[in-house]
């Protein structure tokens, strides 16, 4: 999202991630889109799914540990993608999360 407009942070700290993927970059896409409805299964046994668009709201754009406000966060996650950035999903069965541990996705 980060290519979306230029001068604005898309840092993800502004939208609060419990757990957050690095899927590399994509110019652009929203990977996420390809997870809602599937299970992200991560490490040794944490399965998250019946996952759906996150949208979000003003709070993205208040100033946070480090960052600046930032309306423009908002508007170009509104104007390119409805508002939506990442997944919410509950946790199906829970475990140990380690940085690195791999991630696939169930469909």
């Amino acid at each position: 999202m980060a290519n979306l407009a230029s001068g604005s942070d898309f840092d993800a700290r502004r939208f609060r991630p419990s757990i957050l993927v690095g899927t590399g970059e994509r110019n652009g896409a929203f990977l996420e889109d390809e997870w809602v409805g599937g299970t992200l299964l991560i490490g040794n046994g944490l399965r998250i799914f019946r996952m759906k668009p996150a949208l979000r709201w003003v709070m993205t754009t208040h100033p946070q540990e480090n960052l600046r406000r930032d309306h423009q966060v908002l508007r170009t996650a509104a104007y390119h993608h409805k508002a939506n950035v990442g997944v919410f999903a509950p946790i199906e069965r829970g475990n140990l999360v380690r940085l690195g541990d791999p991630v696939w996705l169930e469909k």
